[in-house]
């Protein structure tokens, strides 16, 4: 094992570095989900209505912000978790 790779698992380790990386994955899942969202505001016409050019690129756009929605979305609970989880084993085990 490297020792570059050995000192961010020591990092990702600590509760600190789970809850670094807990906000990052939560900050990471919002830009997913608002990049998403205005990208379907943008596409949508004076009435309201989205419009594609062609049947084929609605399918795939919107198979594709699908999964991206859903991938956000697991990044969010899994950073919240992952923040939560260190918040409680702070708690639980108070400095030496």
């Amino acid at each position: 094992m490297s020792k570059y790779l050995f000192v961010q698992l020591t990092i990702l380790a600590t509760n600190k570095g789970l809850e670094i990386v807990g906000v990052l994955l939560v900050i990471t899942g919002i830009i997913i989900r608002y990049m998403i969202g205005r990208n379907r505001f943008n596409r949508r016409s004076i009435t309201g209505v989205e419009t594609f050019s062609s049947y084929e690129r609605m399918n795939l756009t919107r198979l594709l912000e699908w999964l991206g929605s859903i991938i956000g979305l697991l990044l969010i609970i899994g950073g919240i978790i992952m923040v939560v989880l260190a918040l409680l084993n702070h708690h639980s085990h108070p400095h030496k």
